[in-house]
């Protein structure tokens, strides 16, 4: 599964991957000696890249680094977003944020070291189909993926589990499912489609807005979308994009996993949201257009 991008709302380290915002802020760390200043996050539209040189680092501060290219010559990257810092010496670079479609390997790397590489995409050949193991049907060397329905209730259940193993695993009160809260969440992930911010036009809090309207009380959310497609190459090199479906139970672990363990290059702000101590309640929410699924976590 591919993580595009992710959001949270606790206070405001909202950038395009991972963020967070709510209605307290926290005090940073104080930047390290020669560290990069971010000056603005790009938005980004999700492609694939390839990269033979450069450094990759943990953040756009460019403080750690984590790989280097030239180890992953011959690996097919996806890129997802973009941030413009200043360097020590004063001078500006564009770095782009890149990772493999496992999430084992990833970091920012300037984007001058990256070549855009080409998706074909194939449609299966019409025609009589045949089972295949795993319950998929297929068509001579044409497979079509293996369709799974997606559940709500399936999504909430089980992201509610996976956050309180979380939390549970560092000593922190467990939170409870709250019932206004999901329709909150809900109303927000039907947003994210056609917005995929924590902000209105007038730089207002949506959720924050909603919360009041509903007369319940807010503090903090984490949004999110994913693109559910995997790619392979055959024997002569042509790169094939396969659409997937995901259960609620797939989707959910992979937004806990990629909130808590996958947050560096915004400063950890999931983590800092869905472990914060403060929070007893949570509501979830997703939807499912083509195939991204956009959802929206929010507590109190």
């Amino acid at each position: 599964m591919k993580l595009t991008q992710l959001f949270a709302v606790t206070t405001a380290t909202l950038g395009l991957g991972l963020a967070t915002i709510s209605v307290t802020q926290t005090a940073t760390a104080s930047a390290k000696v020669h560290a990069s200043k971010l000056v603005s996050y790009r938005p980004y539209t999700s492609h694939y890249v390839t990269g033979s040189r450069g450094f990759m680092y943990t953040s756009p501060t460019l403080t750690k680094r984590a790989h280097h290219l030239t180890n992953y010559k011959h690996t097919t990257f996806i890129a997802n977003r973009q941030a413009v810092i200043k360097r020590p010496n004063g001078k500006h670079a564009i770095y782009t944020y890149i990772r493999t479609s496992n999430f084992k390997v990833g970091g920012w790397v300037w984007h001058g070291f990256l070549k855009n590489k080409h998706v074909v995409t194939t449609k299966p050949e019409t025609g009589t189909t045949t089972p295949s193991k795993g319950g998929s049907t297929s068509n001579g060397s044409q497979t079509t993926p293996k369709t799974q329905k997606f559940s709500l209730a399936e999504y909430r259940a089980s992201f509610l589990k996976y956050l309180n193993e979380e939390r549970t695993k560092r000593g922190l009160i467990p939170v409870s499912e709250d019932a206004q809260l999901d329709t909150l969440a809900q109303r927000r992930a039907g947003d994210l489609p056609t917005s995929f911010s924590h902000y209105d036009g007038g730089h207002n809090i949506i959720a924050s807005k909603y919360a009041d309207e509903m007369g319940i009380t807010w503090l903090s959310e984490d949004i999110a979308r994913y693109e559910s497609a995997s790619q392979t190459t055959d024997s002569d090199g042509k790169v094939t994009q396969d659409t997937e479906k995901f259960t609620g139970d797939e989707v959910a672990k992979s937004d806990v996993q990629n909130y808590i363990y996958y947050d560096a290059s915004s400063n950890w702000g999931h983590r800092d949201s869905l472990l914060n101590p403060r929070h007893t309640k949570i509501g979830t929410g997703i939807v499912v257009k083509n195939s991204s699924y956009f959802s929206a976590a929010e507590f109190s």
